[in-house]
């Protein structure tokens, strides 16, 4: 079974004052990105996605702001 889980994160290395939503399967990174310079697009194309949004957990990367299952 595949489970899919995007992370997004808020100005990571790659992409300095963006946000940026990963799509990880099985916690593999995948290719697939989603780029704003603001947030709303990001929640809304997730939303769509009907995923729901959880709280980061206290040890990730202090880059990721939340989590979308």
């Amino acid at each position: 079974m595949i489970i899919q889980v995007w992370c997004v994160y808020w100005s990571p290395k790659d992409y300095r004052n963006k946000y940026v939503a990963r799509l990880f399967e099985n916690e593999k990174p995948t290719t697939e990105t989603l780029v704003s310079k603001s947030y709303t697009p990001i929640k809304l194309t997730l939303q769509r996605k009907g995923l729901v949004r959880m709280e980061r957990f206290e040890n990730d990367d202090p880059a990721i702001k939340e989590v979308w299952l």
